[in-house]
């Protein structure tokens, strides 16, 4: 997985803040078996070969899902023109890709993206929502019914 462009939010997963102009390989999905990723506004989730998804990115929504370590850098990066108001907001960034868990720890077979949540189908058939419903709840992985079409 090659990543490039703007990371205010942590959208590239290469573990910090900074614009990347060429494109820079995420190191820590090497080897890992990805066959697919899907973005949102700015976050981005990888499914493997095994039944595991990775996210990273802006996580203000919850879309990387509950008890997300936040990433804090030691001091917030200045975008590329330097400005400070332009500073990061590293407290809802998911900097690194990390490891999503289901509720029952199953695997998944596929996921889809919206702006700010994910869609994400068990190996069971069970579909699960991703992010916060609402503006004041915590950030969950809901299953949720899905009818036939």
């Amino acid at each position: 997985v090659w990543a490039w462009g703007s990371a205010n939010k942590g959208q590239l997963g290469l573990g910090d803040l900074s614009h990347r102009s060429t494109p820079t390989s995420v190191v820590t999905l090497n080897h890992m078996g990805v066959t697919k990723l899907v973005c949102g506004s700015h976050h981005t989730a990888a499914l493997t070969i095994d039944g595991q998804v990775f996210v990273w990115g802006d996580n203000s929504a919850g879309q990387g899902g509950p008890s997300t370590p936040i990433e804090k850098s030691s001091l917030p990066n200045k975008s590329a023109n330097k400005s400070p108001s332009k500073l990061g907001n590293v407290s809802s960034s998911i900097v690194s890709p990390r490891r999503l868990e289901l509720p029952d720890g199953g695997l998944v077979r596929d996921l889809a993206s919206g702006d700010n949540y994910l869609i994400v189908v068990s190996i069971d058939g069970l579909t699960y929502y991703v992010g916060k419903l609402r503006e004041e709840e915590k950030a969950t992985v809901k299953q949720i019914a899905v009818g036939d079409a």
